[in-house]
């Protein structure tokens, strides 16, 4: 906790410098004042937590001082020291929100625990306000998760804005998913490891593109890094070549900070923070279309013609993916995911939001079905009919069969 202490009686002030033991009670001292202007340069400078003023300073007053603290750095307490016991005083430091009101020739213990108290409020303070933000920094990133799967819509657009801490909605919004390697790889089996390296580059990513942009709202999704771009009063000529050059200075700093080489997908820019999901799946095919292109790092889902797409146009991809591939023993949602291009995960969520549900019970009753209709308008046999519908096994098939149609497949006509 750094203390300013600032007087103009050289005595007073050297006495309360030197007698009392700050160090040892948490204390670190920084330039003392010799009057309220010499404070102000020395809050410029080293930026202390607690000001001790006297009241009655040449050049400016700490009263002056005290009212230039509360409007350019109101997160520095103030406490007044003065011989002269006089209410104006008094009421004049609870005007200006004073910490303390402290006479100098107190006993320097009675002193010492007063400016003691002023810190442990601060301290109080300030985490509080640190658990506040933390909780509001939650907010955004599950908000945009919900976004991102689509479950959003069930809220307003004022609230979905609100929990982002954007203060409008007249934006226009871009997606883009910065997947990083690293020349060494982390191990997998360092998970505390993998989660400190997916926070730098989350930080490299804010930092970078805060830098082009007012509103960025960065985190993590799928072990991916995001940038949610929220832009104002730009076309969008004007906008796209802005994002490359920030999504590019971000893959330089990435790469000179961490040693870490990234490719991005980027989304079309769209006008509705509910068309989060469609961007989201548009980014992350994007992204996969330059994974194995060694020479390209950034790629816009503009650049392969599509359209933002939606939860709706992936569900009708998975769909056709099943009834194009359930034949095939073992068939996996790690080979429907390599097939369209989204995460796994992203896939079981959307699965689950839309059909609620998930990959193989769905993949499951289709073979079924089909099954089902193959006893009864064919003459094939029960093991070809099971091959036919994806099962090696017909002693499986027969258990999988009786559990969704209530019989067996012998008994089944």
């Amino acid at each position: 906790m750094k203390l300013l202490i600032a007087d103009d009686e050289d005595i007073i002030r050297e006495g309360l410098l030197s007698n009392i033991p700050w160090e040892e009670s948490g204390f670190q001292l920084t330039t003392p004042g010799k009057n309220g202007k010499d404070a102000m340069t020395i809050i410029e400078l080293e930026h202390p937590d607690i000001v001790l003023a006297d009241i009655n300073m040449p050049f400016m007053s700490g009263l002056e001082l005290a009212d230039w603290i509360n409007q350019n750095h109101p997160e520095i307490k103030v406490i007044f020291l003065t011989g002269y016991d006089e209410f104006q005083y008094a009421k004049k430091a609870i005007d200006l929100k004073a910490s303390g009101y402290i006479l100098k020739y107190e006993k320097w213990e009675l002193l010492l625990q007063k400016v003691k108290n002023v810190a442990d409020e601060l301290i109080k303070n300030r985490q509080g306000e640190s658990l506040k933000n933390q909780a509001k920094r939650q907010l955004i990133f599950s908000t945009i998760s919900d976004l991102i799967i689509g479950t959003a819509r069930i809220s307003s657009q004022a609230a979905v804005m609100e929990r982002l801490g954007l203060p409008n909605s007249n934006y226009k919004y871009c997606l883009a998913l910065i997947d990083v390697s690293l020349d060494t790889p982390v191990k997998e089996d360092k998970p505390n490891e993998n989660e400190l390296y997916l926070f730098s580059y989350i930080n490299v990513v804010r930092e970078v593109c805060t830098g082009f942009f007012k509103n960025v709202l960065c985190s993590s999704y799928d072990n991916q890094v995001y940038a949610l771009f929220a832009l104002e009063n730009q076309s969008n000529e004007e906008l796209i070549p802005s994002i490359k050059t920030a999504l590019a200075e971000t893959n330089k700093k990435l790469q000179d900070f961490l040693k870490a080489y990234g490719k991005i997908g980027v989304s079309n820019l769209y006008d509705d923070i509910f068309q989060t999901d469609e961007a989201y799946n548009s980014a992350y095919k994007a992204l996969q279309s330059i994974k194995n292109i060694e020479d390209e790092n950034i790629a816009f889902i503009d650049d392969f013609n599509h359209n933002l797409m939606s939860g709706n146009a992936i569900m009708k991809e998975i769909s056709d993916f099943i009834q194009n591939n359930y034949q095939i023993a073992g068939l996996s949602l790690n080979d429907l995911a390599e097939s369209i291009h989204l995460s796994p995960s992203h896939l079981c969520r959307l699965i689950k939001r839309y059909k609620h549900s998930n990959f193989m019970t769905w993949l499951t009753q289709v073979r079924i079905e089909l099954a089902a209709e193959m006893i009864r308008t064919t003459d094939k046999k029960i093991y070809e009919i099971c091959e036919n519908v994806g099962y090696n096994n017909p002693q499986y098939f027969s258990v999988v069969f009786k559990k969704y149609m209530g019989c067996s497949p012998r008994e089944y006509k």
